[in-house]
């Protein structure tokens, strides 16, 4: 879940399966940013990038893909439970 903070950037907020939503989230990463021309939000946290597309980006994936000091680690397709 990403949500937009009164400051202008990001809060990201994650949870494994099968906890929901109205859970305490697993992760959250603060001061998140949006690129417009990738259509990502981007968020670090201790060496990791959090690189979340959303359906409407040029790329055409949706979900999360991570990486520590440049390289890749994880593609993570979007997951949506309701």
């Amino acid at each position: 879940r990403i949500d937009e903070m009164p400051d202008g950037t990001f809060r990201y907020a994650s949870w494994q399966l099968p906890k929901e939503m109205s859970d305490e989230p697993d992760l959250i990463i603060m001061n998140g940013r949006f690129d417009d021309e990738r259509g990502v939000y981007i968020f670090t946290n201790e060496g990791y990038s959090y690189a979340v597309y959303l359906s409407d980006n040029p790329e055409g994936y949706e979900g999360l893909k991570l990486s520590e000091n440049g390289r890749h680690l994880l593609d993570e397709p979007r997951v949506t439970r309701y």
